[in-house]
C-alpha cells in the first residue's frame, strides 16, 4: 500500500467528493470553484474542485523549504488563504516557519527554537520527552522562558509511560509519531487551538477510549490504527473540515469515511457517504458481517486491511478492489461481489485463509499479482466470461485447489482435466496443487511461470515433444519428483525454473541452450547428475546454490563465464572435466563463482 509519511499529505484524507486533480473551471460555473495550491517557487502543486461554500483540503506534495545551513529547519505551518467557504477560484501558497536543530534540555523537556530571519525566538518545540520511568498524569507547559510552546515534536512522546496528558491552548501542531506506542495512555485533552494532527501520531495507544479532536483541520494517516480501546470520536459542531458518525471520522460533508474505530460492533456508514478511504474499516475486531451500499461508488486502498469479520456483502457500485482491499483477512469465508466489478488489485485478497469460495461476476477482466495467493481454503477457482488477465503469483499457496472451472464463453482460458491452460491450449497457466498425476497434451509449447508450484503430490512427469519454453519458477519447490528430461525443442528456460525441486537427482539439458538462468537449480539439494548443453555459453548467478549432491560435473569448451555464487555451499564438489585446454579453461571468467577452492579440474590435455 501507498504511505505518505509527512502530514500535511495527508489532508488527500478528507478530499472532497468530486475532486480532480486537474479539473477545468468555465466563468459560466458559479457553483464551482478551483482552489489552486503553489509551492515556495511558485510551480503548481494541485488544484482542487470546490463546491460554492464548501472547504478546500490539499491532496498533492507536501511544500518543502530548503534550509541553506544544517542549524535549522523550515517546518510547514499552512497556507496563507482561509480555505473554508470558498466563493471564487483561489490562489494559495504555503507558510513555512524557521525552526533550529539547536536542543535544550530542561528537566523532563528538550526544546527547540522556533526563530526569525534575525535568529530571534518567536516560539518553541517541544521537541523530547525525557523521562522513561515514571506512569504519569502529565499537563504540558503553555511556554518556556515567556514565549509560547506551539508545536509537539516528531516522535516526543513515543514509547513513554505517561497515563493522561494535557495539552495546553497554543498548540498548534502534534507532529508525527508523537504518542506512537504510548500503551498506558488513557486520557488526551486537546486545545481548540490544535489545527494539525501529523501521521501516526496516536497509533497504538491501545488504551486511549476516548478523543475529542475540537477545531483540527488535518488529521494524518493511520493516526488512530491499533487503538483498539477508542470507542468515541468528536469534532467540534464548528469545525469545518471534519464530522464524525456512529464511531466513524468523516469529511465535513460525510461523502468519505476517513477511518472507523476498531472496537465498533456494528458497521453503520452515513447515508452521504460515497468514498471508503484508505484502511478506512481495517483492524476491526468485534465486526462478523458488514453490508456496504450502493451508495459507495469509490474505495481507496486497504479498506479492510485486517478486519476479522467472516461475511462481506459488497454491494458497492464500484469498478475496482484495489491493492491490499481484504489483505490479511484471515477470518472472511464468503464475499459477494458487485456486478459492476471489473478489477481486482495487487494482493486483493492475499491471506484470505478461511475463504472458501467466491463468485466472480462477468463484469470482471483483471485479477492482480497475488490477489489470491494464501487463501488455502478455496477448492475451486472459477473463471468468468470476460476474465482477460491473471497476475503473477496470484494463485499460490492455494493448498486445497483441487479444479479451476472456466465459463464456455470465456475466450483467454480453457480447462483440461481441471488444470488451467490458454485458450489455444498451447500454455500450460496452472496445476493445481492437490493434483497426483498430470498428463501435457503433446500440442503444450510453454509452461507457465509457476505453473507447478508447489505441486507435491505429482511424483512423475513427462515433458511434450513440442515444448519450446520453461518460464520462471515453472516447478518451484516441485519437490517429489526426482528425474527430468528436458525436450530438445526447448529453446527457453528462464529464473528459477527448478528452484528447490529438493528430490530431484538427474536433469539433461538440451545443447539448444545456451544460458542456465540465475537460480535455476537453486537448493536442489539431491541433484548429483547433471548433463550441461555442448553449446552453453553461461552459467548465470547462484544457478546450483546449494546443490549440494553434486560431486562431478562436465564443463564444455563453449563455456565462457560462471556467474556470481553459482556453485556456493556446493560443499562436495570434487572435480570439474573440462572439454578443452588448461589455457582455454583460465578464460573463463570464474570470479565469485563460488567454486570451492579443493575443487580438481581435469581439461582436456590431462
Amino acid at each position: 500500500m501507498k504511505k505518505t509519511i509527512y502530514p500535511i499529505m495527508f489532508l488527500s484524507l478528507a478530499l472532497i467528493s468530486g475532486c480532480n486533480k486537474n479539473p477545468s473551471s468555465s466563468v459560466e460555473d458559479k457553483d464551482n470553484y478551483i482552489v489552486s495550491y503553489y509551492s515556495e517557487d511558485n510551480s503548481l502543486l494541485y488544484q482542487d474542485q470546490v463546491k460554492k461554500g464548501a472547504s478546500s483540503l490539499y491532496n498533492g506534495d507536501e511544500p518543502t523549504k530548503k534550509s541553506q545551513y544544517g542549524n535549522y529547519e523550515y517546518s510547514f505551518f499552512g497556507w496563507d488563504k482561509d480555505l473554508t467557504n470558498i466563493k471564487s477560484d483561489l490562489e494559495v501558497h504555503p507558510i513555512f516557519k524557521k525552526l533550529s536543530t539547536e536542543e535544550i534540555e530542561v528537566g523532563d523537556y528538550t526544546y527547540r527554537r522556533f526563530i526569525t530571519e534575525n535568529n530571534e525566538t518567536e516560539a518553541y518545540e517541544i521537541y523530547k520527552y525525557n523521562n522513561f520511568e515514571n506512569e504519569i498524569d502529565l499537563v504540558i507547559p503553555s511556554n518556556y522562558l515567556n514565549k509560547p510552546v506551539i508545536q509537539i515534536g516528531k516522535a516526543c512522546f513515543m514509547e513513554t509511560p505517561i497515563k493522561s496528558i494535557t495539552i495546553p491552548e497554543g498548540i498548534e501542531i502534534i507532529d508525527a509519531y508523537a504518542f506512537n506506542s504510548c500503551n498506558v495512555l488513557s486520557s488526551v485533552t486537546l486545545p481548540s487551538s490544535l489545527r494539525i494532527i501529523n501521521h501516526a501520531a496516536f497509533y497504538l495507544t491501545i488504551n486511549l477510549k476516548e478523543l475529542d479532536l475540537k477545531n483540527t483541520q488535518f488529521i494524518g494517516e493511520d493516526n488512530f490504527e491499533l487503538c483498539e480501546s477508542l470507542r468515541n470520536l468528536s469534532i467540534n459542531t464548528e469545525n469545518n473540515f471534519y464530522s464524525t458518525y456512529e464511531g466513524g471520522l468523516y469529511t465535513f460533508d460525510y461523502s468519505k469515511l476517513i477511518k472507523m474505530s476498531e472496537n465498533v460492533s456494528k458497521v453503520n456508514l452515513h447515508e452521504k457517504c460515497n468514498t471508503l478511504g484508505i484502511e478506512s474499516l481495517s483492524r476491526l475486531n468485534n465486526v462478523l458481517e458488514v453490508t456496504i451500499p450502493s451508495s459507495i461508488t469509490n474505495m481507496e486502498e486497504g479498506v479492510f486491511f485486517e478486519a476479522q469479520f467472516s461475511k462481506v456483502n459488497l454491494n458497492a457500485n464500484i469498478e475496482k478492489i484495489p491493492f491490499n482491499t481484504f489483505k490479511f483477512c484471515r477470518k472472511l469465508k464468503e464475499v459477494t461481489l458487485p456486478s459492476s466489478l471489473t478489477m481486482i488489485g495487487d494482493y486483493g485478497f492475499y491471506r484470505c485463509e478461511n475463504l472458501t469460495s467466491i463468485t466472480f461476476p462477468d463484469s470482471l477482466t483483471e485479477i492482480g499479482e497475488f490477489s489470491f495467493a494464501y487463501c488455502f481454503a478455496l477448492k475451486q477457482f472459477n473463471i468468468s466470461s470476460n476474465l482477460e488477465f491473471i497476475g503473477y503469483g496470484a494463485l499460490d499457496e492455494m493448498t486445497e485447489l483441487e479444479e479451476f472451472v472456466v465459463s464456455p464463453r470465456n475466450t483467454q482460458y480453457r480447462v483440461i482435466e481441471g488444470s488451467l491452460y490458454n485458450y489455444d491450449s498451447t500454455t500450460l497457466i496452472r496445476v493445481p496443487q492437490t493434483k497426483k498425476a498430470i498428463m501435457i497434451p503433446n500440442f503444450v509449447t510453454t509452461i507457465g511461470s509457476g505453473a507447478f508450484y508447489k505441486c507435491q503430490e505429482i511424483t512423475q512427469l513427462q515433458l511434450p515433444n513440442k515444448l519450446e519454453t520453461i518460464e520462471s519458477h515453472a516447478f518451484y519447490f516441485m519437490n517429489q519428483v526426482t528425474k527430468l528430461n528436458i525436450p530438445s525443442s526447448v529453446t527457453t528456460i528462464e529464473a528459477s525454473a527448478f528452484d528447490t525441486m529438493e528430490q530431484l537427482s538427474s536433469i539433461t539439458i538440451p545443447d539448444s541452450i545456451t544460458v542456465l538462468a540465475n537460480n535455476l537449480f537453486a537448493y536442489c539439494t539431491n541433484l548429483s547428475e547433471v548433463n550441461l548443453p555442448k553449446n552453453l555459453e553461461t552459467i548465470g548467478k547462484e544457478t546450483f546454490y546449494s546443490c549440494e549432491s553434486i560431486i562431478d560435473i562436465t564443463f564444455p569448451v563453449s563455456l565462457k563465464e560462471v556467474g556470481y555464487h553459482a556453485f556456493e555451499l556446493c560443499s562436495n564438489l570434487e572435480s570439474i572435466h573440462y572439454n578443452g585446454t588448461e589455457a582455454q579453461f583460465n578464460k573463463i571468467n570464474l570470479r565469485d563463482s563460488g567454486i570451492p577452492s579443493s575443487v580438481t579440474v581435469y581439461c582436456n590435455e590431462d
